[in-house]
């Protein structure tokens, strides 16, 4: 395999393909795709093996196959326009995963209370109603993402823009331990913008975009959730680390010593579902916003 052809972001710099960014109104994660790449590998294949992978084996209703309107399972990326600079932009608006029926509690028999242990129920948390966790949302976005991030982390054609690709990533999309995972690369720009931060710098804009996504997904965040959903710099070489809820749940540098000149790898721990993997793609959307602010 000759390396050379495709566009390795931690060893040099390529022009932009694709870009995450955020939106607060609809709260959501934006994916930019430009449109030379699209025109270069058209539309991607229904019967390709990951497609019909998830279909088969998440139950997804169908896949947006093009760019031109509504892409992936059950049109998951929302079509928003073709932007000046030849990108086409879509959403994923971050869903409410949390749903209280009418319903009443089977645990409490609707009464709000456990009487056995008199205290509030924990399960329908003193509502009565019962809960509901929409997990068919949350893994349409992911194996969509899987699929985008598989067909595009590594092309073979250069775009027209003048900007610069600033991150990539991969996900894992499974009913299982681990299923969540996320990890990627930093570009070299990237990796030097954030070395510049001192150890222990708080990223607030990044946390408050984590705490609106955990809200809309659950609901109010109690003390522990607000605690953890946080974002700052961990090491002196730059890392950043991104915590969201779980057993020590987030994204981490991935590399253990310090290559100057090139771009830093990021993994990830404990990423069991796909709405933690979901509000890390949100902190990593704004991220890329932070940073294509200050370095373009």
């Amino acid at each position: 395999m000759d390396l050379k052809q495709y566009k390795l972001i931690q060893y040099g710099a390529y022009p932009c393909w694709y870009e995450l960014a955020w939106s607060d109104e609809p709260l959501g994660i934006i994916i930019r795709l430009h449109r030379d790449l699209i025109k270069k590998t058209g539309p991607i294949n229904l019967e390709a093996p990951i497609v019909e992978h998830f279909i088969k084996g998440f139950g997804f209703e169908s896949f947006g196959n093009t760019f031109n309107g509504d892409f992936g399972f059950n049109n998951a990326f929302k079509f928003i326009k073709v932007t000046n600079d030849n990108f086409a932009e879509f959403l994923v608006e971050i869903p409410a995963i949390k749903i209280r029926t009418n319903n009443q509690c089977n645990s409490c028999n609707g009464k709000g209370k456990d009487e056995f242990m008199d205290r509030d129920c924990f399960i329908c948390e003193a509502t009565g109603r019962e809960i509901k966790i929409d997990w068919d949302k949350a893994y349409s976005i992911s194996a969509t993402f899987n699929v985008f991030t598989m067909f595009f982390n590594y092309p073979e054609f250069e775009t027209s823009t003048e900007r610069k690709q600033l991150l990539v990533f991969n996900i894992a999309t499974l009913r299982d331990m681990h299923g969540g995972g996320i990890g990627g690369h930093y570009s070299i720009p990237l990796t030097n913008w954030l070395k510049s931060f001192d150890i222990n710098y708080s990223f607030d804009e990044i946390s408050n975009v984590l705490q609106k996504v955990w809200a809309k997904m659950f609901g109010k965040l109690n003390y522990l959730e607000h605690y953890k959903l946080k974002a700052y710099i961990g090491s002196t070489r730059g890392y950043l680390i991104i915590d969201v809820p779980g057993d020590a749940t987030g994204i981490h540098g991935a590399d253990h010593y310090n290559h100057e000149g090139f771009g830093n790898q990021f993994s990830c721990h404990n990423v069991d579902n796909p709405m933690q993997q979901l509000a890390l793609i949100a902190g990593l959307a704004k991220l890329h916003d932070i940073a294509r602010g200050q370095i373009g």
